[in-house]
């Protein structure tokens, strides 16, 4: 598992370094419709959507997503949508939850920073969570481990023998 999220953390570096974001990459965007209060419903072009999908790009560039008041309600108002909207654009484009999104960023970011930096390694697990957002360390580590299959703990020994 540690060698397949190598292959990962290498694939991410390179992502990162080449400013591509395949996360978010909407080729294909469509018209979504959207659930409304009271059983409306709303369209949402696909011009908006794609301005959306830029938006939370953009956002995502600035690591938005490593404060912990990064929420549903909080990003939607950053980027001056509402919440329903937002919501069903994960959905539909980037075929997730809000929160598995958000929780993927920050495990992705997680993985590729303590590879890259000896000084979060030495932090205590309660404190990396903090770091990347967590309100607790119960949570990064429960994600963490479910992400990549190894606890958080493991993860830093198994890239700290690497580097010897």
């Amino acid at each position: 598992r540690f060698d397949e999220l190598m292959v990962k953390v290498k694939t991410l570096e390179q992502t990162k370094l080449n400013k591509v974001n395949t996360t978010l990459e909407a080729t294909n965007v469509k018209e979504s419709i959207v659930e409304g209060s009271k059983n409306q419903q709303y369209k949402l072009g696909s011009e908006k959507v794609q301005v959306l999908l830029d938006k939370l790009q953009k956002l995502e560039s600035t690591n938005y997503f490593l404060r912990k008041d990064c929420s549903l309600h909080n990003t939607a108002k950053k980027l001056k949508t509402n919440t329903s909207y937002l919501s069903k654009v994960v959905n539909t484009h980037l075929e997730k939850s809000f929160s598995t999104y958000i929780n993927e960023l920050r495990i992705n970011y997680a993985i590729v920073e303590l590879k890259n930096n000896k000084r979060l390694r030495s932090y205590s697990i309660k404190a990396i969570a903090e770091e990347i957002g967590y309100k607790n360390s119960d949570a990064f580590g429960r994600y963490f481990k479910a992400e990549t299959g190894l606890t958080p703990s493991v993860y830093i020994k198994k890239v700290q023998n690497e580097n010897l």
